[in-house]
């Protein structure tokens, strides 16, 4: 895909956003930044799943959703002012053929340097202690979510109060993997149950 069609993709989806929330949109308080950013990442991506930009994305980061969401709010929390919906899918749009390597990098360095009027602080060095468990030899990460990106969505999402306080890597790792055994038992309890064997 050339870097052409790459900005037309990008103005087409700019667009829908125009139709949607147009030129500003209510701001979010700090009680629904998190829980509506999820939403409005999760829902664009769902209802442009086709759009080419988007399904590139996706198949690039298969954790897209997660990814984006812990940098975008990562980013948005260290801003001075209260954010919007439209300004959020307006950047989640950006990254869209970006490295997301770089841009994690480059989001985190500005979020450590913003360590004062935050709209949301916290939110870096919860990233920086899920990194932690996560780069962490001792720690099983099979009793963990699959990625970092996928822990630091249900820790802020569930335990927003862990945002709050330090907590050391050891702790980090007991309220992830309670979270993803919580997980994993909701699936199991809303899976079908499987068929036994061919009748005779």
């Amino acid at each position: 895909m050339d870097s052409s069609n790459q900005v037309a993709l990008k103005g087409a989806l700019k667009n829908k956003l125009l139709r949607v929330y147009g030129y500003g949109g209510e701001s979010l308080s700090k009680e629904d930044f998190l829980r509506d950013s999820w939403g409005a990442i999760a829902s664009f991506v769902k209802y442009n799943r086709t759009d080419p930009l988007i399904a590139s994305a996706v198949r690039q980061h298969p954790d897209l959703i997660p990814r984006t969401y812990t940098l975008l709010t990562i980013l948005y929390g260290a801003y001075g002012h209260e954010p919007n919906i439209r300004g959020i899918l307006k950047d989640f749009i950006d990254m869209l053929n970006k490295d997301l390597v770089e841009e994690e990098l480059q989001i985190c360095e500005y979020a450590r340097q913003k360590t004062e009027w935050s709209f949301f602080p916290g939110l870096q060095k919860t990233w920086g202690a899920i990194r932690e468990v996560y780069g962490a030899e001792p720690f099983d990460l099979n009793l963990l979510p699959p990625t970092p990106y996928h822990a630091y969505a249900m820790l802020v999402l569930n335990r927003p109060e862990s945002i709050k306080r330090n907590t050391d890597t050891e702790e980090m790792f007991g309220k992830l993997s309670t979270l993803h055994n919580q997980m994993m038992t909701v699936v199991a309890l809303v899976q079908p149950p499987k068929e036994s064997g061919a009748k005779h």
